[in-house]
C-alpha cells in the first residue's frame, strides 16, 4: 500500500531504561485514520527524540543517555535510510532536537552535562557537518551545571527558551539565548529562576509571541510568563497545578502541547497517568483549567498535537502504546483511539504539514 503521510516514533532501547523499543519505527496513515507499520530502523541506541527538517526529507534523532546525534534520509516509501552520525565531546544524554527556520543548524540539549550545542548540516544532502556552537548552562558553582530539558524558539526565531530542570547542582530556570542563523553561535541574555527545585522541563509559546508557558516537572505546574520579544525576558504572573484540583498526589509533570491558535494547552502526568489541558485567554494569557483525562496506560513521557490541532498523541512509555484523542472545537478531548503497540515510545515526528 502507498501512504501519503508518515509517523515516525523514536523509544529506548537499553536494559539500563527498562526498555523494550527496537528502534525508530515508520507508521503509513492509512484511510481509515489508522496507522499500518511499515518498517523499524533497528540497531540504534536510545533514538528517544526525533524531528524531521524543513524539507520533509531528512530525519534526525538523538541516542539518550550517550552523546551521538543521528542523520537518516526520508526514501519515498517513507522508510529511512542511515546518513551519519556526530558525537559531541564531553556532553552527555541529548534529550530535545529542533531545526532553524533556514534549514541549516539543529540545536541540541545535553541534559547530564548541561550543554546547548548548535550542530551545522549539508542542506542538500541532509549530513551532519561540524559542531557550530556549544554553551553550557551554569549551576550553582562554576563546576556545575543546570540540565537543559528543551530547545524553543520564541516567534523572532533569532532566540531559543532553554528550561533547566536544576536538580541538586544546578538551578531550575528558563535561560534565553540569542541565536545566530549564519553561523549557528549562541549567547546567553537572560535566565529567570522558577520556585526552589521546581525542575523546569518543558516550554510552550503562545503565536502571539508574548505569552511562555512553562510546565516543571517536580512540583508538578504551569507558570505562565508574559515574554517580551524585544529583550527576551520573561515575568512570571500565574502558576497553576497540573492535576485537578481534587488531586494532591505527586503527578511528575512532563509533556506541554499548545494548538495551532494558542487558544489551549496539553499538559502530560507521568505518575498520574492522564493530561490535563487549559483554555488561554487570548487578551491577557491567563489560563484556565477545563479538564483532566486518563492516558490509557502509564507513564506518557511525551504528547503532541498533529500538525492540524485535530488530535492529541499519547505516547506511554511503560505500557507501549500510543493513543490519539480528537480535539473538539471547545478543547476537549474525546474519542480515544489506540493507533499504536510499539516498545517504550518516547517521542513521534510528523512527516506532513498542517491542513
Amino acid at each position: 500500500m502507498a501512504y501519503q503521510k508518515y509517523a515516525y516514533v523514536g523509544c529506548r532501547t537499553t536494559k539500563e531504561r527498562h526498555a523494550i523499543g527496537e528502534g525508530i519505527s515508520v507508521y503509513g496513515l492509512n484511510d481509515d485514520g489508522g496507522w499500518d507499520l511499515v518498517d523499524i530502523t533497528k540497531g540504534l541506541v536510545n533514538p528517544s527524540f526525533l524531528t524531521l527538517d524543513k524539507t520533509k526529507r531528512f530525519l534526525y534523532a538523538v541516542s539518550g543517555d550517550f552523546s551521538e546525534i543521528m542523520a537518516f534520509k526520508v526514501l519515498t516509501d517513507g522508510k529511512l535510510k542511515a546518513l551519519n552520525t556526530i558525537s559531541v565531546n564531553n556532553a552527555q544524554n541529548p534529550v530535545h532536537i529542533i531545526v532553524s527556520d533556514n534549514n541549516k543548524y539543529l540545536i541540541v540539549p545535553f541534559l547530564k552535562t548541561g550543554n546547548v550545542v548548535t550542530i551545522e548540516r549539508d542542506e542538500k544532502t541532509g549530513e551532519l557537518v561540524k559542531i557550530a556552537s556549544n554553551q553550557i548552562v551554569a549551576g550553582k558553582t562554576a563546576s556545575e551545571v543546570s540540565h537543559p530539558h528543551m530547545i524553543c524558539f520564541d516567534q523572532t526565531r533569532q532566540r531559543i527558551l532553554v528550561p533547566c530542570q536544576g536538580r541538586e547542582a544546578g538551578i531550575s530556570k528558563v535561560v534565553v539565548f540569542d541565536f545566530d542563523d549564519h553561523t549557528g553561535a549562541l549567547k546567553q541574555i537572560f535566565e529567570r529562576q522558577t520556585r526552589l527545585n521546581a525542575e523546569a522541563r518543558h516550554v510552550a509559546m503562545h503565536p502571539n509571541g508574548k505569552f511562555a508557558y512553562l510546565v516543571s516537572e517536580r512540583d508538578s505546574t504551569i507558570t505562565f510568563y508574559v515574554y517580551d520579544e524585544l529583550n527576551g525576558t520573561m515575568i512570571p504572573m500565574q502558576i497553576l497545578s497540573t492535576l485537578p484540583d481534587t488531586e494532591t498526589d505527586d503527578c511528575w509533570a512532563s509533556g506541554v502541547a499548545m494548538d495551532n491558535d494558542g487558544r489551549y494547552i496539553y499538559v502530560s502526568n507521568r505518575s498520574h497517568n492522564s493530561v490535563t489541558w487549559y483554555a488561554v485567554d487570548q487578551r491577557t494569557g491567563y489560563l484556565t483549567l477545563l479538564g483532566n483525562v486518563s492516558c490509557l496506560g502509564r507513564h506518557p513521557r511525551f504528547i503532541a498535537l498533529g500538525p492540524a490541532s485535530k488530535h492529541l498523541y499519547i505516547a506511554n512509555k511503560n505500557t507501549h502504546t500510543i493513543y490519539r484523542y480528537n480535539v473538539e472545537a471547545n478543547g476537549q478531548l474525546s474519542q480515544p483511539r489506540l493507533m499504536a503497540k510499539t516498545g517504550s515510545p518516547t517521542c513521534i515526528a510528523f512527516s506532513w504539514n498542517a491542513k
